[in-house]
């Protein structure tokens, strides 16, 4: 059997996520005069009309010099003298609706020109902009409007907000041929465009989701907003845009209703190094009967014990604040989906909710991975590799030397290296790039709410590794406190006994180095655990061994509210991998 592939290609042969239009009222309009000038108009509405707010326009060229108040169908005419196209909109609603605040945006064109502000061009700003649409509004140089906002680029954040909507199971075929800025838009009609504002609303609110939080959500995983190396606060785990608009458990904010691919950390039935990846299926949770469907049709009924987390049949689950879910449960003898050897034992399976809009391109970046191998069970499989926006990885480093090494005293590995392409059934695949020695691993990816991406890597074999976008670990702040659920892993794949619990509060921190009193249920006491934060390498921390306290090595995956772990092996026990779910 050959290594995990992630470390062996790097090694030399490879490697080692309502409203109104059309209306008859008369509307205030700003001008200036009137040669060279640009007018726009639209609707305000939310669903219903939004009568009486006030709207301003900052243009490439010219501004609103005052605001002007909608009629009350929520229609409202703007004109600027001397002023250009594109521009980007604001309406705040009166204090009968609220205060609330909507943009939108209008597109280069005529100079007469429609601009609807809704929730839906909410969305759409914070889809095109990766920003907040406020902040966008207020800080964005007029300079870069004509760049940021053309008739592409529009088009292009309309159709990923309405995949989203979709996704969540909301009717928008009113808008597949309609633009939400300049469709046709009447007020309390309750169809067309007006229908899917009434839809997005009442969804909203059963799913307990404020348009903010969808708002936020959705800039934060736009491709506007990717590239950056700010690092991600522990406790910043929001769900993806999508399953915030599904209903969610009674016990759990993060679990909802939506489809999960379940990978189970075992080796595929007849694993050969280029055979399909079979350890893998579809379930389909209902979060509010906390019922699970299986693509056989077969059912699984989870039982609340705690907050995100189940009791299962055999066995048991926790889930992240992305959305994520850990479970520690049964491979059944005649599951002909894990190889022989791996059934009728207790594995651990990760379940990731389906996401079908991740690409390739979404993937480049510089990675940190942590796993295990089945045959090098004296470090973890850890280490550094770079990808590019064509799938192709480009370099790696660390996955030869302990944790213990610094970065920059890594050994660089060399190429031939493996490329990543997408795969039909969801994720992608990882191919070897040596003609001499051929071999083929999955990768399954993840984004989170707040824009960051989480990798899990298998081969054939089980033998697999966790990815995270290198990034210099956040201090935590002292009196934070959390509960975290661990499964663990020995060398051969079988999971530990149960799914443990402990709680942790952060008694101080001192440069990198933080101190954390621990407890188990049952603990008559809690007990300091000293972590060191980008120890050696940055993204990655380390726990300091004590007569009472095991040593281990963790990468916490940012974004998404799980860390894994590694723990050397001990006089009295096997090395251990760990995958933990914080709460």
């Amino acid at each position: 059997m050959r290594r995990l592939s992630l470390v062996v290609a790097l090694a030399g042969a490879g490697l080692l996520v309502a409203c109104g239009g059309g209306s008859t009222d008369t509307t205030p309009t700003s001008s200036v005069g009137t040669t060279n000038s640009i007018t726009l108009t639209g609707v305000v509405a939310k669903g219903a009309a939004l009568a009486g707010a006030s709207v301003t326009a900052k243009c490439a060229t010219g501004s609103t010099a005052t605001p002007v108040t909608t009629g009350s169908t929520g229609s409202y005419t703007i004109t600027i003298t001397n002023g250009a196209l594109p521009c980007v909109l604001e309406a705040v609603a009166s204090a009968a609706d609220g205060g609330m605040v909507l943009h939108s945006v209008a597109a280069p064109g005529a100079t007469t020109t429609t601009a609807n502000i809704t929730p839906l061009t909410e969305l759409l700003v914070a889809q095109l902009t990766g920003q907040d649409p406020a902040a966008y509004m207020t800080s964005a140089p007029a300079s870069s409007l004509a760049t940021a906002i053309t008739p592409a680029k529009v088009g292009s954040a309309q159709t990923a907000v309405l995949g989203t909507l979709t996704a969540a199971g909301i009717d928008t075929s009113a808008l597949s041929s309609a633009s939400m800025l300049t469709g046709p838009l009447v007020a309390g009609s309750g169809t067309g465009y007006d229908g899917v504002l009434d839809t997005l609303a009442a969804t909203l609110t059963t799913a307990g989701t404020t348009l903010t939080e969808l708002t936020t959500t959705v800039a934060n995983t736009s491709a506007g907003s990717q590239g950056s190396n700010t690092p991600v606060a522990e406790s910043s785990n929001p769900l993806p845009a999508n399953l915030l608009l599904l209903p969610q458990a009674s016990n759990c904010e993060a679990l909802r209703s939506t489809n999960y691919r379940l990978i189970k950390i075992a080796s595929s039935a007849n694993a050969t190094d280029t055979s399909p990846f079979t350890a893998t299926e579809t379930m389909s949770i209902n979060a509010t009967t906390l019922t699970a469907t299986f693509g056989d049709q077969s059912t699984m009924t989870l039982v609340a014990n705690g907050n995100c987390r189940y009791t299962l049949p055999e066995g048991d689950a926790a889930v992240s604040p992305a959305g994520v879910m850990v479970i520690r449960h049964m491979v059944g003898a005649d599951d002909d989906t894990v190889g022989t050897s791996d059934r009728g034992r207790y594995h651990l399976i990760v379940g990731l909710p389906v996401q079908s809009t991740l690409t390739v391109g979404d993937l480049a970046g510089t990675w940190n991975f942590m796993g295990m191998d089945r045959e090098v069970t004296t470090i973890p499989v850890a280490g550094t590799a770079t990808i590019a926006a064509n799938g192709t990885i480009t370099g790696g480093r660390c996955f030869e030397n302990t944790l213990a090494t610094a970065d920059a005293n890594c050994t660089p590995e060399s190429g031939p290296f493996p490329t990543i392409a997408a795969h039909a059934d969801g994720g992608f695949t990882l191919s070897s790039g040596d003609a001499s020695d051929p071999w083929v691993d999955r990768i399954y990816a993840v984004k989170a709410g707040n824009g960051e991406l989480m990798l899990l890597q298998i081969n054939n074999f089980g033998e697999f590794s966790f990815g995270t976008r290198q990034r210099a670990l956040p201090l935590p702040a002292v009196a934070a406190s959390s509960t975290t659920y661990t499964v663990l892993v020995d060398p051969n794949l079988v999971a530990g006994p149960a799914m443990s619990s402990s709680s942790h509060t952060i008694a101080s921190v001192d440069g990198s180095t933080v101190v954390r009193n621990s407890a188990a249920p049952g603990d008559a006491a809690t007990h300091p655990e000293t972590l060191v934060y980008n120890d050696a390498r940055i993204g990655y921390l380390t726990r300091t061994g004590s007569a009472t306290v095991r040593p281990f090595h963790a990468l916490p995956l940012l974004g998404v509210g799980l860390t894994a772990l590694y723990m050397p092996a001990t006089a009295a026990a096997p090395a251990f991998f760990a995958l933990s779910v914080r709460q």
